[in-house]
């Protein structure tokens, strides 16, 4: 599939409205790694946020979750499936001596709707070894299934193994090769879940041109340059509004209804959701997408700040605009294409709007108190432009974590090895604030707040993340070394 590009203005957007979308959510200190805008059948504004690039893959979590949906779309158009057939029927083998009948009853369309009988996801995330999709049949169910909406993410990943049980195939794999006008990216895959079922839950990774594909694919009706890649019937109920989520939904834009592991949003369009910003939202009425990537874990109603900044910015000022020629002058253009060139991640300097002179030492080495994480020292050298902290553990492995204050330095989390990129300030004479954000599979962020008080230092440490990194949660406390 060849994306089409073009100007805002020739679909008649002016540039300046998706310039303010972006000052208005860097104003509210929340960066995206990425954010690409569709309109009328072309990319009209695509922008990666250095240090991330075009090609770069990015964990999408949970829009893992439609990715299972439509592979039981073509399942379902070649007659392989009925979502109508109980989901213990495909599983026998995972089913107890006794099994509930909430469990024997529970049908493939209750649990797209997210209509299952579990208040909650079933299986140990933290436990690769385990039958994850086994805990779904195992586990007692709190609530007869096919009645009010529960997240719960076991549902997708058991479906995803549904789908490789009937294809033989791997959940991605079966994906991408029947979608192949789309021509997905070669390099994205699904992360392995439990006992190695493909985590259809919550496990894609993938560009975000990619997860771009599948809202046009859904905003087309599932036909791509003549193709019909999945029925329309199938696209339409999947999209559409089948269970009212308003009591457990998250946000205002998030409590529209729900359809097949698909989102419904305020202005009767959809969402395709993943955990940190990572969304896809449609908007048929003025055939428009909007994609992101990001990590807004911990930022309590972040999701809700790129919704408004989506509809109240571009959106509306589009429909405001309708019928009213756009000029056709290039200083907004112009404007707009520098902006995509320069982007970068923000620090954390930039965010807390300066900062003030340190009182601290700008080299020291603390010995740390018997601790959880298994620290032993804790050396930090800074200037008033960058630094580092090395970590010293009980194991006998170190690690350097750079950072600037005017600028993000990269580097890789100790222990872990992931790609990181950091930056601190001073939050106070003598608190330095450290905050890495992690780039890759794993997405998320670990926090150092550093307080010096003679010749000792206090340390709190905040992760984060989904499953991983435990390390760097909690208290150290150090005295200077002599």
């Amino acid at each position: 599939m060849k994306l089409e590009y073009a100007t805002p203005e020739s679909v008649n957007i002016p540039s300046e409205v998706i310039i303010n979308f972006h000052k208005r959510i860097s104003g509210k200190s929340l960066s995206l790694h990425s954010a690409i805008l569709y309109a009328k059948n072309r990319v009209i504004s695509e922008v990666y946020f250095s240090p991330f690039k075009k090609d770069d893959l990015h964990r999408m979590f949970s829009i893992a979750k439609t990715v299972v949906a439509l592979a039981l779309g073509i399942l379902y158009d070649k007659k392989l499936i009925s979502l109508d057939d109980k989901i213990a029927d495909y599983f026998p083998e995972k089913l107890p001596e006794d099994p509930d009948p909430y469990i024997t009853e529970l049908t493939i369309r209750n649990m797209l709707m997210m209509r299952t009988c579990h208040a909650s996801t079933t299986y140990n995330k933290f436990d690769l070894s385990s039958d994850w999709v086994g805990s779904f049949f195992t586990t007692k169910p709190t609530h007869k299934g096919g009645t009010v909406f529960h997240y719960d993410t076991g549902s997708a990943l058991v479906l995803g193994a549904l789908v490789e049980k009937i294809t033989g195939q791997k959940l991605w794999d079966f994906v991408r090769s029947s979608f192949k006008e789309l021509e997905l990216s070669n390099e994205s895959y699904l992360i392995p879940g439990g006992q190695g079922v493909s985590h259809g839950g919550s496990g894609l990774v993938a560009t975000t041109e990619d997860i771009l594909k599948l809202g046009i694919l859904l905003l087309n009706d599932g036909n791509i340059e003549g193709h019909q890649l999945i029925s329309k019937e199938f696209i339409k109920e999947a999209t559409s509004c089948l269970t009212p989520n308003c009591v457990a939904a998250p946000l205002p834009s998030e409590s529209c209804g729900y359809g097949y592991f698909i989102w419904r949003s305020e202005r009767d369009g959809y969402v395709l959701y993943g955990l940190g910003g990572q969304l896809v939202i449609v908007d048929p009425a003025t055939e428009m997408i909007l994609v992101t990537t990001a990590d807004t874990q911990g930022y309590a109603g972040a999701n809700q700040i790129i919704y408004d900044a989506f509809y109240e910015e571009i959106i509306r000022v589009t429909e405001r605009l309708k019928g009213i020629p756009t000029p056709d002058g290039n200083t907004g253009i112009n404007m707009l294409r520098e902006f995509e060139k320069d982007a970068k991640i923000g620090t954390v300097l930039t965010e807390f709007k300066g900062s003030v002179l340190p009182s601290a030492p700008l080299e020291a080495t603390y010995q740390i108190e018997k601790n959880p994480s298994g620290i032993e020292k804790l050396t930090i050298m800074h200037s008033l432009t960058d630094g580092y902290l090395k970590l010293h553990f009980e194991n006998g492995s170190t690690g350097d974590i750079p950072f600037g204050f005017n600028e993000n330095k990269e580097g890789t989390l100790p222990l872990y090895g992931d790609r990181i990129i950091n930056s601190g300030t001073y939050i106070a004479e003598n608190t330095l604030y450290i905050r890495l954000r992690v780039i890759g599979e794993r997405v998320g962020s670990v926090h150092f707040e550093i307080y010096f008080d003679d010749k000792d230092i206090t340390v709190f440490m905040k992760k984060i993340e989904e499953t991983d990194f435990s390390e760097y949660s909690g208290h150290l406390q150090g005295f200077l070394c002599q």
